[in-house]
């Protein structure tokens, strides 16, 4: 499983209290797969959007887009690893993604460490893809999520690609002003 942020990543939460507020930490096993955009088809004179749920092969087949299976294993793996209710109050989400390591990187005597991934797919898609898998099983809606961080990474040698996911709580009550993340210029946060 991955690494909590650190106390600095965590807001004005110190490590240990961000490790009691955890609510639910979920490792799903498979290659992380980015939600794809909605298209827009023309009819006449008018237009209608729709999520993408088949690829269309290259000797002209139809076959399944990939994201109905990572989010059907997002699924069972929350529904497996979490059996409450759903949550209802504002949430984050720390998010890491394991991606399969590239073969040109794989060796037989040196040591294989993780590699950040910065290549295709963009974290935002990757993110949403979650979000949505997981509403009405561990949140009623993924607009509740309202802080967290993204990671993306090759895996190290000996690890298989998964997906781990951190969620917690957040309180209600407003102990700062927005933009106070040590991370945020404070002229920025206006």
């Amino acid at each position: 499983m991955a690494e909590l942020p650190r106390e600095e990543e965590s807001g004005n939460m110190t490590g240990k209290e961000f490790e009691q507020q955890v609510r639910i930490n979920l490792s799903i096993p498979a290659v992380p797969v980015a939600q794809p955009r909605p298209r827009a088809v023309n009819f006449g004179n008018s237009a209608r959007i729709h999520e993408v749920t088949h690829i269309k092969g290259s000797d002209g087949t139809r076959r399944p887009h990939p994201i109905a299976a990572f989010k059907a294993t997002v699924r069972l793996t929350a529904q497996q690893q979490y059996s409450g209710a759903p949550l209802s109050g504002p949430l984050r989400v720390d998010i890491v993604f394991v991606f399969p390591r590239h073969s040109n990187k794989i060796w037989k005597s040196k040591p294989m460490p993780r590699y950040r991934h910065v290549s295709n797919p963009d974290r935002d898609n990757l993110d949403k893809s979650v979000l949505d898998a997981l509403k009405g099983t561990v949140w009623v809606d993924d607009a509740q999520v309202c802080d967290g961080r993204i990671e993306k990474w090759h895996a190290a040698g000996d690890e298989q690609p998964h997906v781990d996911v951190y969620i917690t709580e957040i309180d209600d009550k407003i102990t700062e002003p927005p933009g106070c993340h040590p991370a945020i210029p404070k002229q920025l946060s206006l």
